[in-house]
């Protein structure tokens, strides 16, 4: 179905020096489980990745419902995600990047990015 090649990760463990003891924390417990293999990182990226697409796929069925009803321009719309994942960055699996969500709907101001915390 899909050709294009997983991605590799944006940065190496070479990086986890700079960046402090959380981090290299982290990638000592995941090291410690023995995840720190390229051929693991990949199915790891790739199975990220297809959930991810998962995710899309059942948005647009969604939409493409609520049009299809004449409703989209009737409802307000919030999706949140959880935290995201590093997916293999920095050699680590675990959460720690923005928390995604949108609004959308009559009223609500269009393509505002906010980037201050708004959880803890």
């Amino acid at each position: 179905m899909f050709r294009a090649a997983i991605p590799e990760r944006a940065a190496g463990v070479n990086i986890l020096p700079g960046k402090g003891f959380p981090w290299t924390w982290q990638h000592q417990l995941v090291n410690f489980r023995g995840a720190d293999n390229i051929a693991d990182w990949r199915r790891y990226r790739a199975n990220y990745l297809g959930m991810i697409r998962l995710i899309d796929d059942q948005i647009k069925v969604l939409l493409d419902g609520l049009t299809a009803l004449d409703e989209l321009y009737n409802r307000y719309l919030v999706f949140v995600s959880d935290q995201g994942d590093f997916a293999g960055d920095y050699g680590l699996p675990r959460k720690g990047v923005s928390l995604p969500r949108f609004w959308s709907g009559l009223g609500i101001e269009a393509v505002k990015m906010i980037t201050e915390r708004w959880c803890h």
